[in-house]
């Protein structure tokens, strides 16, 4: 009896699982955002609310942002993540 419900039973809940975790990658804020982010799409991801705040973070030494001239700067998402796992006690 074990053998038919884990033959019948399995894929539906093997499928069930790949279909939730698919969901929780789309509700994630920062897969939904793209690789360049805008100050206000970065300051979002990091959930900071006050704006003088987020300048203050984004001036600590090795934050990631790529600064051109004449544009306004981005940040790349993957690299702020990565930067912020590392140094969120010395914010």
């Amino acid at each position: 009896m074990e053998e038919w419900t884990e033959t019948i039973v399995g894929p539906i809940l093997n499928k069930l699982k790949a279909g939730i975790q698919e969901l929780f990658k789309f509700l994630d804020i920062e897969n939904t955002l793209p690789l360049m982010l805008k100050a206000s799409q970065c300051q979002k991801m990091l959930g900071v609310g006050n704006y003088e705040e987020f300048l203050r973070i984004t001036s600590l030494n090795g934050f990631p942002k790529i600064e051109r001239k004449g544009k306004q700067t981005r940040y790349p998402r993957d690299a702020v993540r990565e930067w912020f796992n590392e140094n969120w006690k010395d914010i």
